[in-house]
C-alpha cells in the first residue's frame, strides 16, 4: 500500500516545475492512486497506510487543487474487488488481514 504515498509525493515534486515547461513539451496529469478510507488512519481504515491522517489527507487535496489551477488534469483511482475475491482474508477461514495465505501453492 505505501505505493500510493509514493505516487502522492511524485504529485508534490510535479508542483516544483513550471507548468510552462511542462506543457512545451507534452501534456501531463497526475494519478492519485487509491486514497481511500480503507487505506487511511484518518478515516480508521482496517488497511490502513501508517501516516495517512488528516494532515496527510489535506496535502493531497491541497496539491490536486495546485495542480488543476495550472492546467492539469487530476485522475482518481479506486480499487474494487467484490466480496467474494480471494484477496480478503475473510474469505480464507482462520485467516486475519495481512497474513500470507497460500493460494495454487504460491505466497
Amino acid at each position: 500500500m505505501r505505493w500510493s504515498i509514493f505516487v502522492i509525493i511524485g504529485i508534490f515534486v510535479s508542483c516544483l516545475f513550471p507548468v510552462s515547461l511542462i506543457f512545451a513539451q507534452e501534456k501531463i496529469a497526475a494519478i492519485v492512486v487509491d486514497v481511500q478510507g480503507d487505506f487511511t488512519t484518518a478515516k480508521k481504515g482496517s488497511l490502513a497506510v501508517p501516516d495517512t491522517d488528516d494532515q496527510f489527507l489535506k496535502k493531497v487535496s491541497d496539491a490536486t487543487t495546485k495542480l488543476k489551477g495550472q492546467g492539469i488534469v487530476i485522475y482518481g483511482t479506486q480499487d474494487w474487488h467484490p466480496a467474494s475475491h480471494i484477496s480478503f482474508a475473510v474469505n480464507h477461514p482462520g485467516k486475519k488481514p495481512f497474513e500470507v495465505v497460500q493460494i495454487d501453492g504460491r505466497t
